[in-house]
Formats: C-alpha cells, structure tokens, sequence
C-alpha cells in the first residue's frame, strides 16, 4: 500500500503547507487496509515537526451510538467540553468557517462514513462542505466501502461543488499477498 500511503500523505501535507482545507474519499472493500494505511500516515505527520500545528481526531461510525454523536466527540477532542449534538454542530460550524478563531489544523479521519447516514444526510454534508470554507483549516480523510457513496447521498445538493480528492483501495493481487505472508 505504499502507493496509497504516499497519496494521502502528500495530499494532506500540501493541504497543511498551502493552510488550505480539504476531503479526500478513500473508498475500497473491507481489508484492503485503508484504515491501516491513514493510521500509518499519521504517525509519520506526528512525529515529524515541520508542518504547523495540527490536531488528529478519528471518529468511527461503528463506535457512535448515534450520527449525531459524530459532532459531540470532534467538539469534545478539540475543545475538552461536552455539548448536545446540535449545540456541537453549531460550534463546529463557527469553528471551521470563522477567520479570527482558533487557527490550528485539525485532521478529521472518519471511518465507516457510511454508518453517518440520516435522513437529510446533514451531518455528511457538512464533513464534505466545511473543508470547502474560506477560513476552514479541516481536512478530512473519510473512509467507507461504497465507490461512489457522496453522489448518492448527495442527490439534492451540490455534489459536484464539495471537490472531493478520491482514492480507491483494490483488493490485493496475489503477488502483494504473498508478500505479505513472507
């Protein structure tokens, strides 16, 4: 996956050196090591000291007893207080679209986006649409199993503004799963 590993790494790096915000969609089957391989990049952006300064939060759809707990754990990570899931995502859109505000970086990983479906598909649209502010300094780094899952959620918004950067994740080849075995 080193491919992969330099992708998404090279994207985020030139999102933190150009102080742009951004979402890449990693998409691919279970196992073809996605979550593995934004982990990895991680560690390698934490433990160099040349980039500004960032917070990691990683938010997974299996772990959320609801969506909408989604806005409650980013605010919490980023702030340390507790607010309803409404109260949350108002803050979180202060945050990522005021310009005088905390100026720090924050990498937002979110796996098994799929499982943050609702019914008006708010909480998708605002992880694809607060990247896309002016003032926002939020990359997002979203993984789900489903290719094209922002156009079918997207049917009644304004997909093709968001400016998704995609990477899919094939099965391994024979060839790379020996390797790994060895």
């Amino acid at each position: 996956r080193e491919s992969q590993f330099k992708d998404i790494f090279n994207y985020v790096e030139s999102k933190l050196i150009e102080g742009n915000g951004g979402c890449m969609y990693i998409s691919g089957v279970p196992g073809t090591g996605k979550t593995a391989t934004v982990r990895e990049v991680r560690r390698k952006l934490e433990s160099s000291h040349k980039y500004p300064e960032f917070v990691f939060i990683e938010v997974n759809g299996l772990k959320l007893s609801d969506p909408f707990q989604c806005y409650v754990q980013i605010h919490y990570e980023l702030t340390g207080e507790k607010k309803s899931s409404y109260a949350a995502a108002d803050a979180l859109n202060d945050r990522f679209t005021d310009a005088d505000g905390d100026q720090r970086f924050v990498i937002l990983f979110v796996d098994e986006l799929d499982l943050l479906r609702t019914r008006k598909q708010n909480i998708l649209y605002h992880l694809f649409d607060w990247p896309t502010r002016r003032h926002s300094k939020l990359i997002v780094l979203a993984i789900a199993n489903s290719m094209d899952l922002p156009e079918k959620l997207m049917i009644n918004r304004v997909s093709s503004r968001l400016g998704l950067t995609r990477l899919s994740f094939h099965p391994y080849s024979y060839k790379e799963l020996e390797a790994i075995v060895e």
